[in-house]
């Protein structure tokens, strides 16, 4: 894509009108009505279309969008999800009756009733 068509640091900031700003190679720039800006990224892995969340601007600049586009996108091209590890660590969070197992576990030496672990569970 030539570079004419990318979006700069400055027309970024001078962004106010809401819409979706593509800077090419899949990578946008999408400004909502309150002034926010994210970047965004469509691909496809897996046949699928997949739009993904970069991070908001200035936080994450143009250069770390655009180069962690393009890590997705080759990523993608080698038949690999760019995404999954994401998903993985949000499905290794403990479920709460998970995390409730462990704390009382945890906790059950300390206790000289035996009603007390009746009571952590209410």
């Amino acid at each position: 894509m030539a570079k004419a068509n990318r979006l700069s640091k400055r027309a970024i900031e001078a962004l106010s009108k809401p819409g979706v700003y593509g800077d090419g190679n899949t990578l946008f720039l999408r400004v909502r009505n309150g002034g926010s800006k994210q970047w965004a990224q469509i691909i496809h892995v897996g046949g699928k279309r997949v739009e993904k969340g970069l991070g908001a601007f200035p936080l994450v600049s143009i250069e770390e969008a655009r180069a962690a586009a393009f890590e997705n996108r080759r990523k993608a091209r080698n038949g690999e999800n760019p995404f999954a590890v994401q998903r993985q660590r949000r499905n290794a969070a403990p479920t709460f009756a998970a995390a409730l197992e462990a704390v009382l576990d945890i906790q059950r030496p300390t206790w000289r009733n035996p009603k007390s672990e009746a009571l952590w569970r209410s």
